[in-house]
């Protein structure tokens, strides 16, 4: 799997991988990805966890750029 990012200062983004093998035997799967990744990677019990984690980033997210403070 490759995974390209191509971005800005303010561009920001989400991975999500919805695999349980990443929680179950994390060595064998998280080390497969990039070093900025892996040092990102969180696990969640349940989709409401996960699901309010992203609401979460997306609003800090939209509170650091300058681009969305012009949009209200």
């Amino acid at each position: 799997m490759w995974i390209f990012f191509l971005y800005y200062r303010y561009d920001w983004g989400a991975l999500i991988l919805v695999d349980e093998r990443f929680g179950k035997n994390p060595n064998k799967y998280i080390k497969g990805l990039s070093k900025w990744v892996r040092q990102k990677v969180q696990y969640y019990g349940d989709f409401q966890q996960a699901q309010r984690s992203l609401s979460e980033f997306t609003k800090a997210r939209m509170n650091d750029d300058p681009a969305s403070a012009d949009n209200t």
